[in-house]
């Protein structure tokens, strides 16, 4: 994972949910872009999981991106 990809992933128009996974088997959601911090240098990001926790997380520990599809609503019919 890139500075770059992670960048365009958190400012994505319109925002599309996404889950970090890092090395270790675990796994972070970012449901908005205001959960997530990316540092200056961009290596770094700081992404609030629930309430007050947060997740510190090297970019390069992360070994994929999953981004979530849809919003799990049912899709709109028309008349």
């Amino acid at each position: 994972m890139t500075v770059e990809q992670i960048r365009n992933l958190h400012q994505a128009k319109p925002f599309k949910a996404f889950t970090v996974h890092i090395a270790d088997g675990k796994s972070v959601e970012v449901t908005h872009p205001e959960n997530m911090l990316q540092s200056q240098g961009g290596r770094t990001i700081i992404v609030n999981t629930q309430g007050e926790e947060m997740a510190i997380i090297d970019l390069l520990l992360v070994t994929k991106v999953t981004i979530k599809q849809g919003n799990g609503s049912a899709p709109r019919r028309r008349k």
